[in-house]
């Protein structure tokens, strides 16, 4: 075939498989080889195709060459993480979380990357469904949320995933490219993706390493896994078996501080560099949000209440919504033009720091104006209080506060990361260590 059209037909030998060959694209039509871009932004687009069509298809090997020279090659095994693994390398394969999940209309199954890989855009994020590679910008939401306080909002994972489902509940004729499909029965996907990823990636081990894997040899007997922590104990509950606690103690220990601002701390066969602020932040933030969700509310009444005055504007918005912060526990009463009188607040506030939490919560309904939403008003207030009331950098802490810290952040159902998304824990394996300074090859 040349310029589209057929020049020769003819017996050829029989092949195992399709060779499909490219040459001077475009090269009668002006006016699309014009808006083509350079070679490489070229080769890029159809490397990022091709390695699409293999992942939805890892029964059949796929092979790119460009001018003789492979870019990627897949093995047809029919393993979709091994073909993860020879596309994207062993770095990023290695850090990949496997999910599983199927409910009466959708089974969801592949793989998603856990902290240590983020991505800036969502290129990485793919979507097969019924074997199909689609685009969906719903169903990219759903994923990013999934996400949502554990990875910064500029940052996305890179995902696999595969939803297979009753033809009959999807329409593929909404995009001229067949790019993006149509879902029947959204919110019951919507619900199973969300809570299959959230629970993986609660499940996962996500600290963040201080240094980059590049070899897949997995029978090096040095090589220390980390060791997996129960970080699902209830932050409600406030006793707690002494048995528990000095089995925490002795897995890690805090060994001192770095600049003010980390805490080095230490088990058996692992150094961890722990993010002070940002690990106050996760611990004030899982601890907000149980505060804002209980229903048994315990309020602290204010021996010399507090007076706020706003512009009127700001005003009327508050007072519209002062049942809401009623149902949270603050007492507010109008008093004179454009002002609040706040008599009683709930109990959880950080003691010293009542007033600046209540302006801020105020202030923060003032920024949802007419669309308040409750689940996001709690999780926005959670972040906003957290990020304000933890330890600030260059605080120094005493050794106490060290073992209280560690203590209540493994205690966190995410540790992690704070709720921006930024790491509190970084990890340094005894093997790593030894390899930085030349004692092990």
């Amino acid at each position: 075939i040349k310029a589209g059209k057929i020049l020769e037909e003819k017996i050829g030998s029989i092949r195992k498989g399709t060779r499909i060959e490219v040459r001077e694209i475009f090269y009668n039509t002006p006016a699309r080889l014009k808006f083509m871009k350079s070679l490489n932004s070229e080769l890029s687009l159809i490397s990022n195709y091709m390695e699409k069509i293999a992942l939805s298809h890892p029964n059949i090997s796929f092979t790119l060459l460009n001018d003789e020279k492979e870019i990627f090659k897949t093995s047809g095994s029919n393993d979709l993480y091994k073909a993860i693994h020879e596309i994207y390398g062993y770095n990023l394969s290695k850090n990949m979380i496997e999910i599983y999940a199927e409910n009466y209309d959708y089974t969801v199954n592949g793989f998603i990357s856990n902290l240590n890989i983020n991505k800036s855009n969502r290129n990485n994020m793919i979507t097969l469904v019924n074997g199909r590679v689609i685009n969906n910008a719903f169903v990219n939401r759903i994923i990013k949320d999934a996400y949502h306080t554990v990875l910064a909002d500029n940052k996305f994972p890179v995902v696999v995933i595969q939803i297979e489902t009753d033809p009959t509940l999807i329409d593929v004729n909404v995009h001229p490219t067949k790019q993006d499909i149509k879902f029947s029965k959204m919110d019951s996907l919507e619900e199973l993706l969300f809570d299959t990823i959230k629970k993986a990636l609660n499940k996962a081990d996500n600290t963040f390493k201080a240094y980059e894997e590049t070899s897949d040899n997995t029978n090096n007997s040095k090589i220390y896994e980390s060791l997996k922590l129960s970080f699902n104990i209830n932050e409600t509950e406030e006793k707690y078996c002494s048995e528990s606690d000095n089995n925490i103690n002795t897995l890690i220990k805090p060994v001192g501080l770095a600049l003010g601002t980390y805490l080095i701390a230490q088990d058996e066969d692992i150094v961890y560099m722990i993010d002070i602020h940002a690990a106050n932040e996760r611990i004030n933030y899982e601890k907000y949000m149980q505060a804002l969700v209980d229903s048994k509310i315990y309020t602290t009444q204010m021996l010399f209440p507090i007076q706020i005055e706003y512009p009127k504007n700001e005003f009327l918005i508050i007072q519209e919504y002062l049942h809401n912060l009623l149902e949270l526990g603050f007492k507010i009463e109008e008093f004179g033009t454009n002002t609040f009188r706040v008599t009683e607040h709930p109990s959880w506030l950080k003691e010293g720091y009542e007033e600046d939490s209540i302006k801020m919560i105020l202030d923060l309904l003032v920024e949802f104006k007419k669309d308040f939403d409750r689940v996001k008003f709690n999780e926005k207030a959670a972040i906003n209080l957290s990020c304000k009331m933890s330890v600030k950098a260059n605080t120094s802490i005493t050794v106490y506060e060290q073992e209280e810290l560690i203590n209540s952040l493994f205690k966190c159902e995410f540790p992690y990361t704070c709720p921006h998304g930024r790491p509190t824990i970084i990890k340094y394996p005894l093997y790593e260590l030894e390899k930085m300074f030349k004692r092990v090859n």
